[in-house]
C-alpha cells in the first residue's frame, strides 16, 4: 500500500466497516462469507457493527478521503 500509516488489515477492516453503511448488512454479509468460516460470519458482522456504532460516537468514522498533504504539512 502507498500510505505507511494504515496497513492491509486495517484497512480491510475499514472497508467492512463503510461497508455496512454503504451496502447494508446484507451485502457485506456476502463479502464475509467469502473471506471467513461460515460460523464466524454473524459475530464477525455484530462485532463490525459495534465497531462503526463507536466510531461515529468518537467522530472518526470513515468518510471522504482525506487530501495527501507533503512531508512538512
Amino acid at each position: 500500500m502507498g500510505c505507511n500509516h494504515v496497513s492491509e488489515h486495517e484497512a480491510i477492516l475499514l472497508e467492512l466497516v463503510t461497508s455496512l453503511r454503504e451496502r447494508g448488512a446484507g451485502e457485506t454479509r456476502q463479502t464475509l462469507e467469502l473471506v471467513v468460516a461460515e460460523d464466524a460470519v454473524g459475530d464477525l458482522l455484530d462485532t463490525l457493527t459495534r465497531i462503526g456504532a463507536a466510531m461515529a460516537i468518537a467522530g472518526i468514522f470513515p468518510g471522504e478521503v482525506a487530501p495527501v498533504r507533503g512531508p512538512r504539512d
